[in-house]
């Protein structure tokens, strides 16, 4: 039955489809909400920050909203009374721990944006969740860019470089999509087997574990190492269509022990 069960759907490109009417198939919302009834709880686990994930809700016209969001691969709210609450400790934790490492490496940021400068276009900037986040103008920006910030956080200890898409940022390593799921699953008492995760690009990988979940899908628009790790897995589907058809038909076929109308 839904109850017990956690999925966690990234946003962009997994759930939603900003190019189809409507963004997200009434299938797969039917399945969601099917699942709530019997007790499943939903979760959006994505990059946006929450006000530009509610306003992606609004956007895509869905007629249900996740039981939580984790937001910025990070933060984690619970739906409560008409609104997003953060939830505590792991939100003083996430914010303490980023702080103390994005401090410890502080001299490093001006030669990494002199670098971008040179060698590609994109935007650099700093906001409240990390002092280096980079908007690529392009893809083939991204490509090149992506990899020279991942060696240098790999030279900072506890710093990984988080990408999706044309967009980056540093982060501290231990808080990820993935980390953020299973602190969300030790708070609700929920076991790795009964996690569904679906994902579409790189930022999501950290939700393909199996210590962190056993049921895994991904849409056919997903990048090829995303489908490629996947589909080494006997708990992952890769389905053939796109986006939240995509994920509808990964949940149909996997089996899951998820019995919905």
């Amino acid at each position: 039955m839904g109850a017990g069960w956690i999925l966690s759907t990234d946003f962009d490109g997994t759930l939603v489809n900003h190019h189809a009417h409507p963004p997200v198939p009434d299938e797969l919302v039917s399945w969601i909400t099917e699942f709530r009834k019997k007790g499943g709880i939903w979760v959006i686990n994505t990059g946006r920050e929450l006000p530009y994930l509610m306003a992606g809700i609004r956007h895509s016209n869905l007629r249900i909203v996740p039981d939580y969001s984790i937001v910025v691969e990070r933060e984690i709210y619970r739906f409560e009374s008409g609104e997003y609450e953060p939830v505590f400790p792991w939100y003083r934790l996430c914010a303490d721990r980023h702080r103390e490492v994005f401090t410890r490496y502080i001299s490093r940021w001006p030669i990494l944006i002199e670098w971008i400068h040179s060698h590609a276009k994109a935007i650099v900037y700093q906001d409240k969740y990390s002092p280096f986040s980079v908007i690529a103008d392009d893809d083939d920006q991204a490509s090149r860019i992506h990899p020279y910030l991942e060696a240098a956080a790999n030279s900072m200890e506890g710093v990984h470089y988080v990408h999706n898409s044309i967009y980056g940022r540093f982060a501290h390593q231990d808080f990820h999509k993935g980390s953020a799921l299973t602190e969300l699953a030790r708070i609700l008492n929920v076991p790795s087997g009964q996690i569904i995760v679906a994902g579409d690009h790189w930022n999501d990988m950290s939700m393909f574990d199996p210590q962190r979940a056993q049921w895994w899908i991904t849409p056919g628009n997903a990048i090829e190492p995303i489908r490629s790790h996947v589909a080494r897995w006997k708990c992952g589907h890769v389905a053939t269509r796109p986006c939240g058809l995509g994920i509808l038909d990964g949940l149909l076929a996997l089996g899951l022990p998820v019995q919905t109308k």
